[in-house]
């Protein structure tokens, strides 16, 4: 796979108007040796997810259809911007650790909105990738009090101009719950 891509999930659950199979972004890097998934799970969520959780190591679930075109350009010399909502983070956890992996780095803005801190799936990850690769993280915190290098609120113009300066000159990619990414159309 490449990094960006995403693979469809089937596991037998039970009844679920959904039916057995769902679409997941693979979080793991090309150049890792374990496939990983990420999801966000809440207390009485689906009967996929609870069927998911309760997985043992070694039992297994079919994966395929491999597909996806949230793919890194050929050549790193453009300038990245990528703004993550939620979960919706999972591609660029790839897509970083793939830039650190394969010495492939990109000059990358990272903007990535959560409710709360503790809601920000792989932030230590990013934080130590920042150090190895050229990564600018800005962690966007809409329902609580933050501190810099976080931001409070919702990104706006503003934000993007006083924390990249050069946002214009960067491809974008936008990832996240569709009410997020539909508000920046």
């Amino acid at each position: 796979f490449k990094a960006g891509q995403y693979l469809e999930w089937m596991l037998p659950h039970g009844s679920d108007s959904r039916g057995e199979r769902r679409y997941f972004t693979i979080a793991s890097s090309p150049t890792e040796d374990k496939v990983r998934l990420a999801l966000k799970v809440v207390d009485n969520g689906s009967t996929y997810k609870q069927a998911l959780m309760a997985l043992d190591k070694g039992e297994k679930i079919i994966c395929s259809q491999l597909a996806g075109d949230f793919l890194l350009p050929a050549t790193s010399s453009k300038k990245l911007g990528f703004i993550a909502g939620g979960i919706g983070v999972t591609p660029f956890s790839s897509h970083l650790q793939y830039m650190k992996d394969s010495g492939n780095n990109f000059d990358t803005a990272l903007l990535y909105c959560a409710n709360t801190v503790e809601e920000l799936a792989y932030k230590n990850e990013f934080e130590e990738l920042s150090k190895s690769i050229n990564l600018q993280l800005v962690p966007v915190i809409s329902k609580e009090e933050v501190s810099e290098p976080m931001e409070k609120g919702y990104i706006t113009k503003e934000l993007l101009e006083r924390r990249v300066p050069d946002y214009k000159e960067r491809f974008w990619y936008l990832s996240g719950p569709p009410p997020m990414v539909n508000a920046y159309d």
